[in-house]
């Protein structure tokens, strides 16, 4: 084994694509995400937050250590998926930023991050024009989280063709990284032979390249393929020690440069406790100077220029290539035989007419945008260039700079909005070429379904007179054949998934007027739904005397992404407790909604004559599923109340029967077992619906005999909505507090609910917790020692020992290693004069 420290760049690429409605901008329920909501939610619990927080533990399963891989590791960060963390996860998001900064000194003046294209569009398939958007907006993404400029970007699935090479030179990028596949011969800097990678069936990975066009140099980082399919797909990453070993095994000189690239989610997603295989291999290898040393990219390059250079492989029709097709870049327009399993039977034929239907989409909005954006400035491409400091400013209408910047003279609000839904109509048209799309096996994907969403809100936002576009695209969608018989095929897809699911302006109106006439003390910031709306002038009144059943009013709601907005007039029938009707119109034609309400007095609605006068018509089927799940709750909320109080008496008549069997050691028959289970959950069913603190005294009783028969009997219960619960508490009173009163009853009381947990075998997710008690532990311990050794007054030096003893109680139930704490806690302890005073009955 060599005796020098192997440079390693282990690259990360993590990323989503984006998954919010286009409609509303909020992820739904995906129910192939459960437990968890949707996949963002699940794969940052799984991977992105972990990884902020990764233990290093000992040989007792005690953590030693919790490191932010972030800063070690050269990554990459879809910016669709940061702008989704910034909103919904704000503590992840910012260590990932703060990792980032404190990377920078460690590295000459080279930060971890790098920018990535902007939505994973495939780049050799993309227009010139967009080639160019989806730089700009990706390094202007990155500069504005990041704060500085990006040396290096990262290529949705390293797809790559000379014309993206000269683009990415123009923006000033210094590298990317491909795999070695990706290329077609190399040779030595100023030497005339070219080896052949083709015909040698190698290329050394092990040193950076040069990419010479005519627009400059750019250089290619070619990761180590069997290291990087070791870690992705063999499960390298269940031990270090394996790891760093094969990291070493690949090296033969010191300046070699080993780089591993794999998706960011195999940190912990994909491979359960990877997050923990690499923050050890930190701690071991890199921070104790052992074998290995982690490097970014950009810092490498800076000690060690490229002397050598590389042309590239353009695949099999020489568009490009990339790192996950064989062919080059067919995965993405046509059936090449890769996909991801499925059924003997399935085929991609599907792929072709998919990418043919959004192309023909794509050029038809190009020219409408580029023809009315014209109007207002000599560049439309520049404008939408600069769109991104739109988006990036969440849609703040006050923050127009990006459109001054392009158009001196003054705009009406008509104009305004006009030229604001072309640039949001172009946004979504990129947004359907979002790679995932055609990654995967089966038409009705929920990715592929994503992008069909997209092309459609691209088409809407045009609004003027392009039905015929809109025929066209179902047209070619219906060419897109589904594996699956019962789907159809893509228009299938367009008229039962998507047309449907359709949130505009009239739809979320009618959520907003439901909402309020079922509950008018309603909060409207408790549903996600209205981030991307709002609305005004709401009026709401009794529409026929005698009738509390009929409303009318007025509301005037509006998008946030743009100045649109509409003003309607409603009648609104309640039914029923869920069975609802609903008419808007337009704010001034009071004749027609006149005429629906005399209609409804003389029980003679014609729906079909109200369309064919543009009134919009809603049942409680039209709402959002947020909102229907919301109403359930609220109507049957005493119903609700009458089952916990029934399955409570349940429980105190037969409680008497079951410890019976219990301490007789008797099988339950299985009706016992029946309503035992139907107990359990119902009153963790209300636990979770009434409780927002630590629970009582009580209810945790009652916890605790349920689950005495739960676990002796084998009785199969649903304890996840009560985990989750319990957790939430937990972590959020902890996070939430800044008192270091060791005594006090945040402590206490957290302590009493993990003792719960461990008492009925039920798990809780205190990792966030953990990471609070562990940072006090760290700096708080110090203090209290310091403390220990300078006090004089015996008083005041024993209530600092029992501050430091129930720090120690506190970290051991986080399962943090304490052995050097309780060391020094004894060595103070036998050196008070008046030990009586302490009681340290409990063990530490």
């Amino acid at each position: 084994m060599h005796n020098f420290q192997v440079n390693t760049i282990i690259h990360g690429h993590f990323y989503q694509p984006p998954r919010e409605d286009p409609w509303t901008d909020q992820i739904g329920t995906q129910s192939s995400a459960y437990p968890f909501k949707n996949w963002n939610i699940r794969i940052t619990s799984e991977c992105y937050a972990p990884n902020c927080f990764s233990r290093v533990l000992n040989s007792k399963g005690k953590i030693i250590d919790i490191i932010n891989n972030y800063r070690y590791i050269s990554f990459n960060f879809g910016p669709t998926l940061l702008n989704w963390l910034e909103k919904k996860d704000k503590e992840i998001y910012d260590l990932i930023i703060e990792a980032d900064k404190l990377s920078i000194p460690e590295h000459n003046g080279h930060g971890n991050a790098i920018a990535q294209i902007y939505n994973h569009v495939i780049m050799p398939l993309q227009s010139t024009k967009d080639k160019i958007t989806q730089i700009i907006w990706g390094l202007k993404d990155f500069k504005y989280r990041f704060g500085r400029d990006s040396e290096g970007i990262w290529l949705s699935e390293t797809a790559i063709d000379y014309e993206t090479v000269n683009l990415l030179i123009d923006q000033g990028i210094k590298f990317v990284i491909l795999s070695p596949d990706q290329a077609k011969s190399f040779k030595k800097i100023h030497e005339d032979k070219w080896n052949d990678v083709t015909a040698h069936h190698h290329l050394p990975a092990k040193r950076p390249y040069k990419i010479y066009t005519e627009h400059g140099e750019i250089t290619a980082f070619y990761f180590d393929k069997r290291l990087s399919t070791a870690v992705s797909f063999e499960h390298l990453l269940q031990s270090s020690d394996n790891f760093a070993r094969s990291i070493m095994h690949t090296a033969s000189h010191d300046k070699d440069i080993i780089v591993i690239a794999a998706d960011g989610e195999i940190y912990g997603h994909h491979e359960p406790f990877a997050d923990m295989c690499l923050a050890h291999l930190i701690k071991e290898y890199h921070l104790n100077q052992k074998k290995i040393r982690l490097l970014n990219f950009a810092e490498y390059l800076e000690m060690h220029p490229a002397e050598y250079e590389t042309k590239l492989n353009l695949g099999d029709d020489d568009l490009g290539s990339s790192w996950s097709c064989y062919h080059g870049v067919g995965r993405w327009y046509k059936n090449c035989g890769c996909q991801t399993g499925g059924k003997e039977s399935w085929n991609q034929e599907w792929r072709k007419p998919l990418r043919d239907a959004f192309d023909y989409l794509k050029k038809e909005i190009d020219v409408i945008y580029e023809n009315e954006i014209s109007n207002y400035v000599d560049d439309p491409w520049a404008l939408r260039n600069d769109y991104i400091e739109l988006i990036l400013s969440n849609y703040k209408l006050s923050d127009m700079d990006f459109l001054r910047k392009h158009i001196n003279k003054t705009l009406n609000k008509e104009e305004i909005i006009r030229i604001l839904s072309l640039l949001e109509s172009q946004k979504n048209a990129m947004f359907m070429y979002t790679s995932c799309g055609w990654f995967f096996t089966e038409l009705s994907g929920i990715e592929t379904v994503q992008n069909i969403k997209y092309a459609y809100k691209a088409i809407y936002l045009l609004k003027n007179n392009i039905d015929w576009i809109k025929t066209n695209f179902e047209n070619m969608l219906e060419k897109a054949e589904s594996n699956i018989k019962e789907i159809n095929n893509g228009k299938w897809i367009l008229y039962n998934w998507v047309y449907p699911n359709v949130q505009n302006l009239p739809h979320i109106a009618n959520n907003i007027i439901t909402l309020f006439i079922l509950n008018k003390d309603i909060n409207i910031k408790n549903f996600e739904i209205f981030e991307a709306y709002g609305f005004e002038n709401l009026n709401i009144q009794h529409s026929i005397d005698n009738n509390k059943n009929i409303y009318e009013g007025t509301i005037k709601v509006f998008n946030k992404q743009g100045y649109v907005n509409r003003e309607y007039l409603f009648i609104f029938i309640k039914n029923g407790c869920f069975n609802f009707t609903s008419y808007l119109v337009n704010k001034d034609d009071f004749e027609l909604l006149n005429k629906i309400k005399n209609d409804i007095i003389e029980n003679r609605t014609d729906d079909n004559y109200y369309k064919e006068k543009n009134a919009e018509i809603y049942t409680e089927k039209d709402l959002i599923e947020e909102i229907k799940n919301y109403i359930v709750k609220l109507n049957f909320k005493d119903k609700f109340s009458e089952i916990i109080s029934y399955t409570q008496k349940l429980f105190n008549d037969i409680k008497n029967i079951l410890d019976f069997y219990l301490k007789n050691n008797l099988n339950l028959p299985d009706i016992y077992k029946t309503q035992v289970s139907f107990i359990a959950e119902s009153y963790f069913y209300d636990i979770c619906n009434t409780t927002v603190d630590f629970p009582e005294k009580q209810t945790y009783k009652t916890l605790i005999e349920i689950f005495d028969f739960i676990n002796h009997f084998g009785i199969t219960v649903n304890t996840k909505e009560l985990s989750n619960l319990f957790s939430l508490i937990l972590n959020d009173k902890l996070l939430q507090t800044e008192n270091n009163d060791f005594e006090a009853d945040i402590y206490k009381k957290a302590l009493i609910l993990i003792e719960f947990s461990y008492k009925v075998k039920m798990k809780i997710e205190k990792s966030r917790s953990e990471n609070k008690i562990f940072k006090l532990l760290k700096i708080q311990a110090p203090k209290l020692i310091e403390k220990l050794e300078t006090e004089q007054n015996e008083q005041t030096k024993m209530h600092y020992l029992m501050q430091f003893r129930n720090l120690i109680l506190i970290s051991d139930l986080f399962n943090i290693d304490t052995e050097e704490e309780k060391r020094s806690f004894f060595k103070h302890f036998k050196m008070l004069n008046n030990l009586s005073s302490i009681d340290i009955s409990k063990k530490i």
